[in-house]
């Protein structure tokens, strides 16, 4: 028997996560999905209306039951991880009083977290991904159909980004090469740009503070460029299938053709 196991990708956030393998709006998480098919199992960890604080306390078990059990034939590893959260921190706490969390607990839950995969999974590479811009108009109307106040503010929303960035600075001390920041902001208005009109986000979030397609598309685009340039052999053209791809298979081999790349998986 040949043990078939993938190593994985988690990608652990909030909703902007939980929604990323919806294909209506081409999930950035179902585009690396499809980008690792075969190769690397992606795996989504999102949890809708979480902030920091509560999901700092479901990450250890997250990671445990995501990580195999010990004693397995093969032990697959979490090669990389994604940390996506602040959206939900960064509500408006005038407006909002069950998921705000203030910038100094919010920068320590994120270095907590980094701390929980470092000690169950020291090998693991992290991309953090600061929260992204908002629409507070639209997301207003949306929340008025709930019968509840808007509850986000652009510049108050930008200091979260601002925070996160100042946590991978602080995180790089100790993780090195092994961690990487992308800016969303960034991603969607270009290099050192943060001003943005309310047309300027129209076609990339949804309803004010979700991912629309082409939000998901360039999120996407900009994770699998970081992965490239920063863990080469993490590239998705580069990761061997488990299984030889059908063109690669000579019939009069079979089975052995089938497992070529198993041992040098």
């Amino acid at each position: 028997m040949h043990n078939l196991s993938l190593d994985q990708i988690v990608l652990f956030g909030d909703s902007i996560t939980q929604h990323s393998f919806n294909p209506v709006i081409q999930g950035w998480g179902a585009i690396l999905a499809d980008a690792y098919m075969r190769r690397l199992d992606v795996v989504n960890r999102g949890f809708s209306g979480y902030n920091t604080e509560w999901c700092k306390h479901v990450l250890a078990d997250t990671l445990a039951s995501t990580l195999p059990a010990s004693g397995a034939s093969r032990t697959p590893q979490i090669k990389l991880m994604t940390l996506f959260l602040g959206a939900n921190d960064a509500v408006l706490p005038e407006k909002n009083q069950r998921q705000p969390v203030a910038i100094p607990q919010y920068k320590a839950n994120l270095l907590e977290m980094l701390a929980t995969v470092k000690s169950m999974s020291p090998d693991t590479r992290v991309v953090i991904i600061t929260p992204p811009p908002v629409d507070p108009l639209r997301w207003h109307e949306k929340c008025k159909l709930k019968g509840k106040e808007g509850d986000r503010e652009v510049g108050y929303t930008k200091l979260y980004r601002d925070a996160c960035l100042e946590v991978g600075i602080e995180a790089k001390k100790t993780w090195g090469s092994a961690l990487q920041v992308v800016d969303i902001w960034e991603v969607f208005f270009g290099k050192g740009q943060t001003e943005y009109t309310m047309d300027d986000v129209a076609d990339l979030l949804s309803d004010g503070l979700h991912l629309a397609a082409r939000g998901n598309t360039l999120l996407a685009a900009a994770l699998l460029k970081t992965i490239k340039e920063s863990w080469p052999e993490l590239n998705p053209e580069i990761v061997k299938p488990r299984v030889t791809f059908n063109e690669q298979v000579d019939k009069t081999k079979l089975p052995d053709i089938l497992f070529k790349n198993y041992d040098d998986y």
